[in-house]
């Protein structure tokens, strides 16, 4: 087997998003060229149901590797992408920010900070753009479980973090959706790690307005 890589970037792509209509392309390329800059043997895993169809089209390279899965949804996806990601570091994203590599370069610059660094819409200095649905349900999520399982952590549902690899593939993943979110957090703080957040600075309007996953994750709390 090969060396393993000083990054792996993990972009769980959802069915029907606005990445899968017509960004992703530019995202892998931007993505790529970013990898590169740190380790030319590095990984980009771009997975979801049905993604092997949309790398050949949008000129993915040697370096991005295409993950199916058969069960749709942001919990299989992420989960398959984290599993497979071979990475010193891993690094996630979401497929539906603007120029998710420019968070990538934050998040990799602030690498040092702890074993887990998170991109938080909670913090000074942050700048993330959401619908106001979103934006109201997300922040009521957040504060309710932060103080209920005693994190502190001030965006749990961030899907914006760096992992250092070794810390990330020594935790059990029971969670099946967003609720994974949270959970590694909470697994990694309760074996003392450290957890950092960092100012999240991106778009994330052109989301859906839907406060479905948000909801879903609240009930897997309940």
């Amino acid at each position: 087997m090969s060396a393993a890589p000083v990054l792996s970037i993990v972009l769980p792509v959802l069915a029907g998003g606005q990445a899968v209509d017509g960004e992703l392309a530019a995202q892998t390329a931007a993505l790529e060229q970013f990898v590169r800059s740190i380790d030319p043997g590095g990984e980009l895993i771009v997975s979801g149901v049905g993604v092997s169809r949309m790398i050949p089209a949008s000129g993915g390279s040697a370096m991005t590797r295409a993950l199916d899965v058969h069960e749709p949804g942001f919990g299989p996806a992420t989960r398959a992408g984290l599993q497979a990601a071979r990475g010193e570091y891993v690094l996630t994203l979401d497929a539906h920010a603007a120029q998710p590599h420019e968070v990538a370069r934050d998040l990799w610059e602030q690498r040092g900070r702890g074993e887990i660094v998170v991109a938080s819409r909670y913090v000074e200095g942050a700048r993330a753009g959401m619908s106001v649905p979103r934006r109201i349900a997300s922040r009521v999520v957040n504060r309710v479980f932060g103080r209920g399982l005693s994190l502190p952590v001030t965006d749990l549902s961030s899907a914006f973090r760096l992992y250092r690899g070794d810390v990330l593939r020594s935790q059990r993943l029971d969670a099946a959706d967003y609720d994974l979110l949270p959970e590694l957090l909470v697994r990694a703080l309760a074996a003392g790690w450290r957890v950092a957040e960092i100012p999240l600075r991106t778009e994330l309007s052109r989301r859906s307005r839907d406060v479905g996953p948000l909801v879903r994750l609240g009930r897997a709390y309940a």
